[in-house]
């Protein structure tokens, strides 16, 4: 099957974890469109604007409650990081007259460029009351790693050299984010624009980022 959108590119498309039928796929358009394989003719079951700056990146927790987005932007302006209910978006019908303000959780704005890969993390840190018990990490052109809470506030920063291209959270640490708490340690990597690979902790306890000696150049 096959499905073309008004313009542009696709940007990210995920698949639902709980729903092999359902993806979720983010445009150049500016909009986030919901995707159902059953439907026949196939096209969005659901879709709606994300505002004036595109989707350049996405993701969806394992929980399928949630969905984070990182935008297009530069000098500060629209290089945000949102985070959608993915509830609300999938209760959207045709004659709704719905705004991006209405579906979002929160929008963090403290990247400087584009945030090229956002990612969920688990969070065990009780110190917020963010009550979904997941974080965000985003990487930008901006050289920063942020930590993000579910309550839209950074955790922790990390910086580099250069501006980030991408990145991905991978398996449990063997060996913890300080040489111990192994069950709660994440590895997460990423890539500059000078090809250069580095190596991050993320504790899921304290939800703090720590750089790793072991990079790659």
């Amino acid at each position: 099957m096959k499905r073309k959108i008004s313009r542009n590119v696709a940007t990210s498309v995920r698949w639902l974890s709980n729903d092999s039928n359902m993806f979720i796929e983010t445009s150049e358009d500016l909009y986030i469109r919901a995707f159902d394989t059953r439907k026949k003719p196939f096209k969005p079951a659901v879709e709606f604007k994300v505002d004036t700056n595109f989707a350049t990146t996405m993701d969806i927790c394992s929980e399928d409650r949630y969905i984070v987005t990182g935008h297009r932007g530069f000098d500060g302006a629209g290089c945000a990081v949102k985070l959608w209910d993915l509830r609300k978006v999938m209760a959207i019908t045709a004659s709704d007259n719905v705004t991006s303000e209405q579906l979002t959780e929160f929008e963090y704005t403290g990247h400087k460029f584009t945030p090229e890969s956002v990612r969920f993390v688990k969070s065990l840190d009780t110190s917020s009351n963010s009550g979904s018990g997941v974080n965000i990490i985003s990487a930008s052109k901006d050289a920063t790693l942020q930590a993000i809470g579910s309550d839209g506030q950074s955790r922790s920063t990390e910086r580099n050299s250069d501006g980030f291209a991408c990145m991905d959270v991978l398996a449990k640490c063997p060996f913890g984010a300080n040489n111990n708490n192994v069950d709660q340690s994440r590895i997460v990597v990423a890539a500059d624009i000078k090809q250069r690979l580095m190596v991050y902790l993320y504790d899921e306890s304290t939800s703090i980022l720590r750089h790793h000696p072991l990079n790659y150049d």
